[in-house]
């Protein structure tokens, strides 16, 4: 990509595709759609930044093959958008290695989410569920935060599965010990 191109972007908060993986001794972890903001562009490439996990790598500008905006989660002067990598990401807890991917492999239904896969949220006070309870509020909607468990109960009564908007995924939310505890619904 071309710098004066992204540089028009920088500010951005973009999601990665492919998603970031996250290797451990025991094998990779859920990949996580994670936030990254573009902080900087220069003569040597553009410098994200993974609002999770304070990740900072510099992509050189031959690593991402395009940028493609997010609208529908723009949010006052906040611009969204996708930053669709020649690379795969690999956040190791002190560092962020890369691995070049297959040609073409970049505009490949394989490296976008499963639409059936969860949007996972790791912290329950992550400001991108604010962004998506306030979505559903701007609606007249009442979302909320049952345990996972109590998911069937909750829609045998009238509740509905609040989705990432403008797609079908779930809402997963609050990661701890292995596993996700909270899903947003709405209420009836």
């Amino acid at each position: 990509m071309k710098k004066d191109q992204i540089a028009k972007n920088e500010g951005h908060v973009v999601q990665v595709r492919p998603l970031a993986r996250r290797p451990t001794p025991d094998g990779d972890l859920p990949a996580l759609d994670d936030d990254w903001i573009i902080d900087r562009v220069d003569d040597k490439g553009v410098y994200l930044r993974n609002l999770r996990t304070g990740h900072s790598p510099l992509l050189g500008y031959d690593q991402i093959h395009s940028y493609l905006s997010n609208p529908i989660r723009d949010v006052g002067e906040g611009k969204y958008g996708f930053l669709q990598l020649r690379i795969q990401l690999i956040l190791h807890p002190d560092r962020v290695c890369v691995e070049p991917l297959q040609p073409g492999k970049w505009e490949s239904a394989d490296s976008q989410p499963n639409q059936d896969d969860p949007f996972r949220i790791p912290n329950i006070l992550d400001p991108e569920l604010k962004r998506i309870q306030a979505y559903y509020r701007e609606r007249g909607e009442k979302a909320f935060l049952p345990l996972m468990e109590e998911r069937d109960i909750r829609l045998a009564s009238g509740h509905r599965i609040a989705y990432l908007p403008g797609t079908l995924r779930e809402v997963w939310v609050g990661y701890s010990g292995g596993r996700f505890y909270h899903l947003l619904m709405l209420k009836p």
